[in-house]
């Protein structure tokens, strides 16, 4: 039995999610710099987040939601997904005010942090997901996990699955992924072709 993983932010969607929030609110060079960063390591993952969701916090949850719900995917792989929904998972830091409704598009399990919200306003980050524990629950269960992502905070949960994909379709993989990955795909097409391949072995 295997189970596929899957990162979202530039795994899944064409562009980094945070960035994306910033440049619609006008807010995009504060949080540039911030994300290059810390997707490429050099900053604390849990750190930088509360910091970029903190400078996004005054943004309405609602707005933010309904903006993120079209943002650009890779159309192929959802697609892979939403066929194949029992084997897929995914599996995002960002928070479910804003990402829950595009999760939902792809039809599979999710897991996201949790965000605190007051009277619809977004007081800050209650629940970090630590993807790592996502990889042990389903590899406890007996499956095969395959992990695809390419941010450095993907790391912990790719060294604990059996396969390894590094993404490099939006931009190129921290380090860290780059090292540890079984594979790295450079395309969208690469990637469904890989993804077919592993499943049906």
């Amino acid at each position: 039995m295997k189970k596929f993983i899957f990162d979202l932010d530039g795994t899944l969607t064409t562009c980094e999610t945070l960035p994306y929030i910033a440049e619609h609110f006008h807010i995009a060079r504060e949080l540039a710099d911030l994300t290059e960063r810390t997707v490429q390591g050099e900053l604390d993952f849990e750190k930088s987040f509360r910091m970029r969701v903190g400078l996004l916090s005054s943004c309405p949850i609602a707005e933010v939601a309904e903006l993120l719900s079209k943002v650009s995917v890779f159309e192929s792989i959802r697609d892979f997904i939403r066929k194949h929904k029992d084997q897929c998972v995914i599996a995002s830091s960002n928070l479910d005010c804003w990402v829950n409704p595009l999760l939902l598009s792809f039809g599979c399990s999710f897991y996201t942090s949790r965000a605190s919200v007051r009277d619809s306003v977004l007081q800050g980050v209650e629940y970090i997901l630590e993807k790592e524990s996502v990889v042990e629950k389903y590899r406890k269960q007996g499956f095969e996990v395959i992990f695809a992502g390419e941010g450095n905070n993907d790391f912990q949960a790719m060294q604990k699955a059996q396969r390894k994909i590094a993404c490099a379709l939006v931009h190129n993989p921290a380090k860290s992924i780059a090292e540890c990955a079984d594979y790295t795909v450079y395309t969208e097409k690469e990637f469904l072709g890989l993804l077919e391949q592993i499943r049906t072995e």
